[in-house]
C-alpha cells in the first residue's frame, strides 16, 4: 500500500471530520489509572492534535441532538467471531464497516454517514444486526435515539489512533480481507473512509421491514455455521453441501466471495473449496475442477471487491431459495435494487436505460460486463413508481435511450455480450 503522506494539519482536521459529535465537551481517561472522565471545554485542533500525539486522549459525545455523524458497535472480547459475524451481515447489506482493534480488549466496528442522521435510524439497523446473529453483549454508541432535558451529554466513545496504543498496535484499524492484522497505512484507510446516507439508511429500514416499534429478542448463543462464521446464505450453504454439475469454476468463484465476505481467512476458504470439489458430479464426462483452479479462483475473489450474492448466476441459481432474506431484501431489477446504484442512466421522456456493470470470472480473471434495465416512470396519485411495462408510442423513446446507452459502454474484445434485464 502505498503511504498516505497527509501533513498534521491534514490528519488532524481529516480526524475531526470524522470523529464529530459534540464540539463542547469530551471524554479522557487517565492513561496509568484507566479512571475516565468528562472534560467540558471546546473540542478544537489542539485537542485532537494533543489525541493523536498522545498526550491527552480524546473521546467523542456522539449525539447531537437526536443526531449522529457515526455509529460504533463496541465488542468486549478478544474473539473475532462477533467481529466475522457482523462483518459479514453489513457486507450483504453494503454498509462499510470499519474495524478498529481497541485500546485493552476487543474491537470497535465504525459506521460513518455523509451528514448527520437519525440517531434511531441507525441504532435501529444495528439492533437488527445484533439479533441477526444472536447476542446481546454488544455496546452500541449513540446509547440512546437522542438528548433532552434529562441527558445533556449521553454517553462517550474513545476516538481510535490514540499514540501511546498505536505503538503497541491498539487503537488502530485492522483489514478483515488480511487475516484481521493492522493496515499498514492508518491514514490511507482514513482518507478513504466510505460514507452511507440517511437515503440509504432508510431505504435498508424498509427493506428490513424495520421500525420503531420493532421488538428484538436477544439470545447468548451465536448462529454460526459448522466451519465456524456467519452462516452463508441458503444457496451457497447448499452448494457447498451437495455439490455442482456444471459451471464448476464460476460456482467456485460465488462460494469464495461469500467464504470471503463471512470473514473466512484465504487459506481455510481454500481448503473448504478443495473439500467441496470432492461432491461435484460434472455432467458430460467433465473433469473435477483442480486445486490449481480452485486457488485461482479463490485468489480472484479475495483480491476482488465484488461481494454480490449472484441470485442471477447460473451457477447459482439452481441452488436459489426461495425463502433467502438476501434474495427478497435485494433485487436486481431497477425497482428493488436500492443498494447497487447503476454506472450510467439514459433518459428519454419517461422512459430511462440504466447500466449496471457485474464481473464474471473468465480463466481465472475477473471480466466487467455490463447489462441494461429499461423502465419507465409514472405517477400513481402522489406516488411516483416503475414499470417495465410500455406502450406502442414508448417504442421510439426505448430505442433512443438503448442506442445511447449501447454508446456509453465502452465495447472491447474482451467484454461479454451485452445481456437485458427486460
Amino acid at each position: 500500500m502505498n503511504e498516505c503522506k497527509l501533513l498534521l494539519k491534514e490528519k488532524t482536521c481529516l480526524f475531526m471530520n470524522l470523529f464529530a459529535g459534540l464540539k463542547h465537551v469530551y471524554g479522557s481517561y487517565n492513561i496509568k489509572t484507566g479512571k475516565t472522565y468528562q472534560v467540558k471545554a471546546p473540542v478544537d485542533f489542539n485537542v485532537i492534535a494533543k489525541h493523536l500525539w498522545g498526550y491527552h486522549s480524546y473521546g467523542v459525545y456522539p449525539l447531537m441532538g437526536k443526531h449522529t455523524n457515526f455509529i460504533a458497535i463496541d465488542i468486549d472480547t478478544n474473539d473475532l467471531t462477533l467481529v466475522s459475524q457482523f462483518y459479514a451481515v453489513m457486507n450483504q447489506y453494503y454498509i462499510p464497516l470499519y474495524i478498529e482493534r481497541s485500546k485493552s480488549k476487543g474491537y470497535h466496528l465504525w459506521i460513518f454517514f455523509d451528514q448527520l442522521v437519525s440517531a434511531h435510524k441507525a441504532r435501529l439497523v444495528v439492533y437488527h444486526v445484533i439479533n441477526t446473529i444472536g447476542c446481546g453483549a454488544i455496546e452500541v454508541f449513540p446509547k440512546r435515539d437522542g438528548l433532552d432535558d434529562n441527558v445533556s451529554y449521553g454517553n462517550f466513545i474513545n476516538a481510535p489512533l490514540f499514540y501511546p496504543f498505536t505503538k503497541v498496535q491498539r487503537t488502530v484499524f485492522i483489514n478483515p480481507e488480511n487475516g484481521y492484522q493492522p493496515f499498514e497505512d492508518q491514514w490511507q484507510v482514513l482518507s478513504h473512509i466510505q460514507k452511507i446516507s440517511e437515503i440509504k439508511l432508510g431505504c435498508l429500514i424498509e427493506k428490513l421491514g424495520l421500525n420503531s416499534h420493532s421488538k428484538f429478542k436477544f439470545s447468548t448463543g451465536s448462529k454460526i455455521s459448522s466451519h465456524g462464521y456467519y452462516t452463508l446464505p441458503p444457496c451457497k450453504q447448499k452448494m457447498l453441501e451437495y455439490g455442482v454439475t456444471q459451471y464448476q469454476r464460476l460456482a467456485c468463484y460465488r462460494i469464495a466471495i461469500s467464504l470471503k465476505c463471512a470473514g473466512m481467512p484465504f487459506d481455510k476458504a481454500v481448503y473448504t473449496l478443495k473439500s467441496w470439489a470432492l461432491k461435484n458430479r460434472p455432467s458430460n464426462n467433465k473433469r473435477i475442477i483442480t486445486e490449481k483452479e480452485i486457488i485461482a479462483q479463490t485468489q480472484s475473489a479475495y483480491k476482488g471487491k465484488y461481494r454480490n450474492i449472484g441470485c442471477e448466476c447460473p451457477s447459482v441459481v439452481p441452488f436459489c431459495d426461495n425463502t433467502c432474506q438476501i434474495k427478497n431484501s435485494f433485487k436486481h431489477d431497477m425497482g428493488d435494487n436500492i443498494m447497487n446504484k447503476p454506472k450510467k442512466r439514459v433518459r428519454c421522456g419517461a422512459i430511462s436505460a440504466s447500466i449496471w456493470t457485474d464481473q464474471k470470472t473468465i480463466n481465472g480473471k475477473e471480466i466487467e460486463y455490463h447489462s441494461i434495465s429499461i423502465s419507465k416512470t409514472y405517477k400513481d396519485g402522489d406516488e411516483w413508481k416503475h414499470t417495465n411495462n410500455f406502450d406502442t408510442k414508448d417504442l421510439c423513446k426505448i430505442a433512443i435511450v438503448a442506442i445511447e446507452a449501447y454508446k456509453l459502454i465502452e465495447v472491447s474484445t474482451s467484454d461479454l455480450p451485452l445481456s437485458s434485464k427486460e
